[in-house]
């Protein structure tokens, strides 16, 4: 299964909250695209998901208009709480 979303420019509080919700209902293993323009759209929602549940699997540019393909691929899952050890699934 794999969630896609569209974005365009700079990416607004709700539309991050979205992004990062539809990563958590997702299952390991499966994968969120993120089709953009404005470059600001990565560094905004890395910061919000955390680096240790995911890993890159594409990545394109596309010139004409100028976007963005980025696909995550979730490979753990967050825990519940701050305090909580980490064991979520480690899918590869």
């Amino acid at each position: 299964m794999r969630q896609q979303f569209k974005l365009q420019g700079t990416p607004d509080p709700f539309t991050l909250l979205k992004v990062s919700q539809a990563f958590r209902e997702i299952s390991c293993g499966e994968s969120l695209e993120l089709i953009y323009s404005g470059e600001h759209i990565p560094d905004e929602l890395f910061k919000i998901l955390p680096a240790r549940t995911y890993k890159i699997i594409a990545q394109d540019q596309y010139e004409d208009p100028l976007r963005y393909r980025i696909v995550l691929q979730k490979t753990a899952i967050e825990p519940a709480a701050a305090d909580e050890p980490p064991n979520g699934c480690q899918c590869s």
